[in-house]
């Protein structure tokens, strides 16, 4: 259960928004605050049970974040796609930033 949240967070849930291929969720060890971590480039966000999944969204048009999918190596991509994200995923990250 996550305390003070308005919804509580569903660890195992299905998750509708397409961004959840690119996260994981988390939970900061100190605080026991939920997070999520992208998994191309390990950025951890506050978790959307409080605001929804704009922000997951967002990070993942950043230059930054795009610049980090096409600094990906044939292996880091092979890692990457073998969890949630395939590649057809990866090339649409890449032309956002063309």
């Amino acid at each position: 259960m996550n305390e003070g949240s308005k919804w509580p967070i569903a660890w195992n849930d299905s998750r509708h928004a397409l961004a959840w291929r690119f996260y994981l969720h988390c939970r900061i060890e100190e605080s026991g605050s939920p997070c999520i971590i992208c998994i191309v480039c390990d950025q951890v966000l506050c978790h959307p049970s409080e605001h929804g999944t704009s922000s997951m969204g967002k990070h993942l048009l950043l230059e930054a974040h795009i610049a980090n999918v096409n600094e990906l190596t044939q292996s880091e991509v092979t890692e990457v796609t073998s969890s949630t994200v395939d590649e057809t995923d990866l090339a649409i990250l890449k032309r956002q930033g063309s």
